[in-house]
């Protein structure tokens, strides 16, 4: 063969395969029989053989949430290769696409997920692993709670102790009521301690709770 690759056969026609690493056109370059070998006219004809490129996929994007708050996240996937494109991610979800880049919308995942590229296809082949890359993380954070306590029973003029333990990530803000006004708070750890000092019995409420990622709405009062 003009590529160098050489062909046997005990009939006609003989089949030939060859795996070529880009286009290339394959004519006859020697052919001997039984008993003679060919001259240059005697060979004729050419086969040739196309190869494409595989598709390429890079998938990006990704958002952080609080339980209870997310929404459907619009992942994106720059492709290569042949339009239009098809495939899967790592959820099993499919997509598909006749440009670059195709977005896909993933459901709000339960936890935390890192989204890949399991599968790609375009218009003539199909991707190899080495050929998918990147990642899309959908972050779900879990919600702050606070719980206020420390009931006493004091005399006049005397200052007792309110405890809001938190759990989430600090710092917390927020605000709480004693029937009267509402109040601020900020804690920087997840205990903080409010003294007070009522001149009647009064009870006081947490109102809301808020670190870096959303409002609280597991809250719990203290009465005193």
């Amino acid at each position: 063969m003009s590529s160098g690759q050489s062909f046997s056969g005990a009939s006609s026609p003989i089949t030939v395969s060859v795996t070529p690493s880009a286009n290339t056109t394959y004519t006859i370059a020697t052919l001997s029989d039984g008993n003679c070998s060919s001259l240059s006219g005697d060979l004729s004809g050419s086969a040739s053989v196309s190869v494409n490129a595989r598709p390429t996929g890079v998938i990006s994007g990704g958002a952080a949430y609080c339980a209870g708050n997310a929404t459907p996240t619009t992942l994106s996937i720059a492709v290569t290769g042949a339009g239009p494109w098809s495939g899967t991610l790592s959820n099993g979800q499919s997509f598909s696409g006749a440009s670059s880049p195709i977005s896909v919308t993933v459901p709000v995942p339960s936890s935390t997920t890192v989204y890949t590229i399991a599968s790609l296809s375009d218009a003539n082949c199909t991707s190899l692993s080495g050929d998918r890359t990147g990642s899309a993380t959908v972050t779900i954070n879990a919600r702050p709670t606070a719980v206020l306590s420390g009931s006493a029973a004091i005399c006049s003029g005397e200052t007792t102790n309110l405890t809001i333990s938190f759990t989430g990530s600090a710092p917390y803000t927020g605000t709480y009521s004693n029937g009267s006004a509402t109040l601020p708070f900020t804690s920087a750890t997840n205990t903080l301690n409010i003294p007070v000092s009522p001149t009647v019995t009064t009870t006081y409420t947490l109102l809301s709770v808020t670190n870096a990622d959303r409002k609280s709405t597991r809250l719990n009062s203290s009465h005193e």
